[in-house]
């Protein structure tokens, strides 16, 4: 009923506590907050959808040159460290990176998806890589049909890594400006001075959401990768 952009009541002016009628209350311009988290919730999935369609086919075609021109894959020792640095430390610093190349491009350019189409792709297809990569390798080297459960794993990862950098573009205020995003949301709450005191229905929603969407998609990537290798979480003593 509301657009998220410029959907105000006209019975309501600023900020509103949750209601019938708006059921998170509205921000400092009285728009409908609970239209822009479902605003947020569509451009998170569609980014990642679209990063997920551009990353994974490089991915894929990496992964058979490199069956090509090598004998084995080499491979660490699976430890604690290293899955922190592999799931958590290493995408976390990429999507960095491409916060620093979006603001660099979107400062001299004036748009963001040249940022989007010329860095992030490609990063975040490595960040797959670390994922799903070398099982795709191996398969490639040996002949095997590649599973379904191992491309979609690499998507959920890129979709995790995805929501948590339209977060950070969009609290660091270098979004797209004609987009709603959960980022944009916080950044609003901050910069409009409504931190605190609409804490519980304007600021933390999308938080959650951010957290929620990129963990579920990351233990997602887990499991199905864990199930293709048919190493479980409590075989490989992960809990």
């Amino acid at each position: 009923m509301y657009n998220p952009l410029y959907g105000t009541d006209p019975d309501i002016i600023g900020y509103s506590s949750p209601s019938a009628r708006h059921l998170l209350g509205t921000d400092f311009m009285g728009r409908d907050v609970f239209s822009q988290l479902c605003s947020g919730a569509f451009h998170a999935f569609i980014h990642g959808l679209a990063w997920s369609i551009v990353g994974m086919p490089i991915l894929v075609i990496v992964a058979f040159i490199l069956a090509q021109l090598r004998l084995q894959t080499p491979r660490l020792e699976d430890t604690m460290l290293l899955r922190y640095i592999r799931f958590v430390a290493f995408p976390l610093g990429v999507t960095g990176l491409c916060v620093i190349f979006t603001f660099l491009l979107s400062s001299a350019l004036g748009r963001l998806a040249w940022a989007n189409t010329l860095f992030f792709a490609p990063l975040i297809a490595f960040i797959g890589w670390l994922a799903v990569g070398h099982e795709l390798e191996v398969r490639f080297r040996k002949g095997e049909k590649i599973p379904l459960k191992l491309i979609l794993s690499g998507i959920f990862l890129i979709l995790s890594y995805t929501t948590l950098y339209d977060g950070i573009v969009g609290y660091m205020g270098i979004s797209d400006p004609v987009e709603t995003t959960w980022g944009v949301m916080v950044h609003w709450c901050f910069a409009s001075g409504y931190t605190f005191r609409a804490l519980t229905t304007w600021l933390l929603p999308p938080i959650i959401c951010i957290y929620v969407f990129s963990r579920g998609m990351l233990a997602l990537s887990y499991g199905m990768y864990n199930s293709v290798s048919e190493k479980y979480f409590w075989k490989e003593g992960w809990f």
